[in-house]
């Protein structure tokens, strides 16, 4: 297998221009996730800009790019889903909020198949060790949306049984909704390391302007919450801090918004990926059996020119002797 760091350097100014990384011919004007008129190859959703010459997602294993698609349209779904039933049930609690915690079990496991290592030809047994903490981190804190969610139906629950048994909800209620509180929060701030790793994936897809966007994405979710938090608690009297927090809420809906539209776009990637790399297996398959021909071709040629001239094709064969010139005087006594 070639490394990246041996390949000619002509080559990779050929990504950098938006040539093809093989013949060379400009993708200038093609669609994305097309094919390369010249040659065939797969062009990335951004032109010259593979992360790897020989490393892109579209030459990763299939079976890894159909976990992943399972995955990412996972995210697509269960986070859209979650989002709605959150915002619909987090002003007045009810059985939305469980629905919601069940929906989030889905968010958390579709985190959960996402967030495996990325297996490519490089790597084909799997291994990303400069992201296995921005990995696991994902998969434990999306892990606290469910349970947030759960706990707060469950001390909201547990309040009104207590109001209706003619009794007023203790410490004890209090402390389960600010632990689900809590576990909110957590898995708000772990969308961070999971930007952190969608938009690694985004930039192995040639999609280098959405991993950008997920890594300031990632940064407006670490601001937010404490800016806002801090504004809330000081209260309307403190103007300046108020306007500050405006701003940063804004921000942290932006980020938030960005993420979405993140996994919606890294679902439509993960697809996109897997048609692409079934078209190049196809298209290797058909060009390894037209070599083959062309070989079994040139190999039956061989064998007929060395039929023919048995001394060989490049042999030439050599001149008859030639005949005795008569004597002008004629023959001798």
């Amino acid at each position: 297998m070639r490394n990246d760091a041996n390949l000619p350097t002509t080559r990779r100014s050929k990504l950098a221009r938006g040539e093809c990384r093989d013949c060379g011919y400009d993708l200038a004007g093609l669609p994305s996730g097309g094919r390369c008129p010249e040659c065939g190859i797969a062009i990335p959703l951004s032109a010259g800009r593979y992360a790897a010459l020989d490393d892109n997602i579209v030459l990763a294993p299939t079976s890894y790019l159909r976990i992943l698609a399972l995955g990412s349209v996972g995210l697509a779904i269960f986070g859209a889903a979650g989002l709605w039933l959150g915002l619909l049930s987090i002003r007045a609690p009810s059985r939305l909020t469980l629905i919601a915690a069940a929906v989030f079990c889905g968010w958390a496991a579709s985190v959960w198949v996402v967030c495996m290592p990325k297996r490519s030809q490089l790597s084909p047994r799997g291994g990303d060790p400069e992201g296995k903490v921005s990995r696991w981190a994902a998969r434990i804190s999306q892990a606290a949306w469910p349970v947030g969610m759960g706990l707060i139906y469950l001390a909201e629950h547990v309040s009104f049984q207590i109001i209706v048994s003619g009794g007023i909800p203790g410490a004890e209620v209090q402390a389960i909704r600010i632990g689900g509180w809590v576990c909110i929060a957590a898995g708000l701030v772990g969308l961070v390391p999971l930007c952190m790793h969608l938009a690694s994936i985004a930039e192995w897809a040639g999609c280098g302007d959405m991993g950008e966007r997920l890594r300031a994405a990632s940064f407006g979710l670490v601001i937010g919450p404490p800016v806002v938090l801090a504004a809330m608690i000081a209260g309307p009297k403190a103007f300046a801090m108020v306007i500050i927090g405006c701003f940063a809420g804004f921000i942290l809906l932006a980020s938030v918004g960005v993420t979405v539209a993140g996994v919606l776009q890294m679902a439509s990637i993960s697809l996109w990926a897997l048609n692409n790399s079934a078209n190049t297996i196809d298209r290797d398959r058909r060009v390894n059996e037209r070599r083959k021909r062309e070989a079994e071709e040139m190999a039956d040629r061989s064998a007929k020119v060395s039929a023919i001239s048995p001394l060989g094709h490049n042999s030439r064969p050599s001149k008859p002797a030639a005949a005795p010139k008569p004597s002008p005087n004629g023959p001798k006594r």
